[in-house]
């Protein structure tokens, strides 16, 4: 369904997008951490991730 709305609309999609969309149900196996590879983790759980979004004021 949503094929169609991108269809009817014209919205342009970036491969990457596209790829996404496409294969929603494509997952990782064996997901690999920043920090199992000696990286810093910027935000390693999703309320880390929350706090450090920038905050929607409603209307830009």
């Amino acid at each position: 369904m949503a094929n169609i709305f991108i269809k009817l609309f014209r919205i342009q999609m970036a491969d990457w997008d596209r790829f996404c969309l496409d294969y929603r149900h494509f997952t990782y196996p064996n997901p690999v951490a920043p920090a199992q590879l000696g990286l810093p983790a910027h935000c390693q759980t999703i309320a880390e991730l929350m706090a450090a979004s920038p905050k929607s004021t409603g209307r830009n």
